[in-house]
């Protein structure tokens, strides 16, 4: 006979407790989990100066992809850090 596994999902059935609900909203005082005095922006800024110097040298360089990636990766970022903080 096959036995059947008991889902790890929690149940969507009304009046059941949700096992996960600790998980779901961060308490209100707790602090970020990363340093918040970080400069994303002008890490970004940084390297978007490396990309621009690396056309300047070689405009087929595999490093100038690396760095436009990280450079808008890094302006993603800044930009969601800003978002969060506006009221």
């Amino acid at each position: 006979m096959i036995k059947q596994r008991k889902s790890s999902a929690p149940s969507s059935r009304p009046g059941s407790k949700n096992r996960y609900s600790e998980r779901t909203v961060a308490p209100a005082g707790r602090s970020a989990p990363y340093p918040r005095g970080v400069f994303v922006l002008e890490l970004a800024l940084a390297a978007f100066a490396l990309f621009v110097a690396g056309l300047i040298r070689d405009v087929r360089s595999f490093l100038n992809a690396i760095f436009l990636g990280l450079a808008l990766a890094l302006g993603a970022l800044a930009a969601a850090q800003y978002l969060v903080g506006l009221p």
